[in-house]
């Protein structure tokens, strides 16, 4: 396939001037926007979880996107070309993301790979070709999926070459992840509430006690670590909730069955709060092993117990099969490619039937 994108990060060498060219805010209509955003200022939207996604329709053979510096890594797909990864770990702050497209309209799927919780990534427009203008807006799918989860959701260190290699922002992508996998397969739009270390009631090596930062407290955020960003969940109801968390929990030193038991209730209520409707999927984590592994897929069972006392009948459990080291590891012993690739395999499926889609 031809490619039109490029790696440029040019601000002062760009091959055109700003005067010359559209200004597309990011308050513009015609932008579709999936993920948790932060519209509150117009001119600079604000996200932070992994695949939170811009989509656009333009006129014009030239694209560039406005942001704010050093905000990430991003997975740009132009029309049915090969999707390439832009850095904008950078000083600069306009990058061109298509050239030289032939005449006509052409549509832009913009996915952020990292998690942005202290990048505190900006959206701050477009730049296209003169008196060019944004098409209607893009559809973006029917099915709704949320995932919440930890780094295996995030997608940490998939590109890495091995598990030898420590995790950056770098070689983590969640357009690799088995969440973004499973929503392509599926023809759905996906929201990812995920960050890497995070548990239940106990965060990665936390205390024995737990942690305060841990999902339950911070699950209804924009960015986990701005108290203030509260999401607007009338924004998106999904129809199906997949809860892939507990590895951080029982991952390292002791940790208490009882809390485990009580944050995963927590978490059960929180989401049947917001979504009266939707199916919700605890999804087993495929690093686990042994009492670990199961010790927390009794916890998730005890929520399915305690739902069925309330007539709640929407709740369902799936096990990913476990990582055993024959399709390679990603950094720190995380899931490779391959692995997320078969995660997303087993879990499509799981949905697919379960959905009846």
């Amino acid at each position: 396939m031809k490619r039109y994108l490029w790696f440029l990060s040019m601000f002062l060498s760009l091959p055109f001037s700003m005067n010359s060219q559209t200004f597309i805010s990011p308050s513009d209509p015609k932008i579709s926007y999936m993920g948790r955003f932060d519209f509150s200022t117009p001119e600079r939207v604000s996200f932070a979880f992994p695949g939170s996604q811009i989509q656009a329709l333009f006129e014009g053979s030239t694209l560039a996107i406005i942001v704010k510096p050093e905000s990430g890594y991003f997975m740009v797909e132009i029309d049915e070309n090969e999707p390439v990864k832009v850095n904008t770990m950078k000083p600069d702050s306009i990058y061109i993301i298509a050239q030289s497209l032939p005449k006509g309209v052409h549509k832009a799927v913009i996915t952020y790979c990292n998690e942005g919780l202290y990048m505190e990534p900006e959206f701050r427009g477009f730049l296209i070709d003169e008196k060019k203008k944004l098409r209607k807006k893009a559809v973006l799918p029917e099915r709704k999926i949320e995932f919440i989860g930890n780094s295996i959701t995030c997608g940490f260190g998939v590109e890495a070459a091995s598990e030898n290699e420590k995790f950056s922002d770098a070689n983590s992508n969640f357009f690799y992840s088995y969440a973004f996998l499973t929503a392509r397969k599926l023809n759905a739009q996906y929201i990812a509430t995920a960050r890497s270390g995070i548990g239940v009631y106990r965060n990665y090596d936390g205390p024995l006690t737990g942690n305060l930062n841990c999902m339950p407290n911070v699950y209804e955020r924009i960015n986990i670590e701005k108290e203030n960003q509260k999401w607007d969940f009338t924004q998106y109801i999904p129809d199906v909730v997949c809860i892939n968390l507990g590895t951080n929990d029982v991952s390292t030193g002791d940790y208490d069955y009882e809390l485990l038991c009580k944050g995963y209730s927590r978490l059960y209520k929180m989401v049947r709060g917001y979504y009266p409707k939707a199916k919700i999927v605890f999804v087993s984590s495929p690093m686990l092993s042994g009492k670990r592994l199961n010790d927390s897929k009794r916890a998730m069972k005890s929520v399915g117990n305690e739902a069925k006392k309330v007539s709640d009948n929407e709740i369902y459990f799936f096990d990913l099969t476990l990582m055993d080291g024959s399709l390679g590891y990603g950094a720190d012993y995380h899931p490779s490619k391959k692995q997320h690739e078969l995660m997303a395999d087993e879990l499509s499926e799981f949905l697919k039937k379960l959905m009846k889609w």
